[in-house]
């Protein structure tokens, strides 16, 4: 039932792709018609979303519950709860 909140739901084992394999996010983005610029990938792996946003040219937020993890990534935006992100995209 999540397909309802999403404008585009990509099954890597359906696309026979995944990350950090920049192909599952150029599917991604050819379904919602953004180019990689205009997008954020949201993620709380380093070895598959933050990996794979940047093998894309997609800029990555990164959720980190536990605060201080990873203090060498720059990711464009880090949060640590959800709910803050619509207020650091505004």
């Amino acid at each position: 039932g999540l397909e309802l909140f999403f404008d585009a739901v990509l099954i890597s084992d359906e696309v026979d792709s995944t990350k950090p394999d920049p192909r599952i996010f150029a599917l991604a983005l050819a379904e919602l018609e953004v180019n990689a610029e205009d997008a954020l990938f949201v993620g709380d792996s380093i070895e598959h979303d933050y990996a794979g946003a940047r093998n894309a040219g997609i800029d990555f937020c990164y959720y980190q519950p536990q605060a201080g993890a990873h203090p060498e990534l720059q990711p464009a935006l880090r949060v640590s709860r959800l709910d803050e992100l619509a207020d650091r995209l505004a």
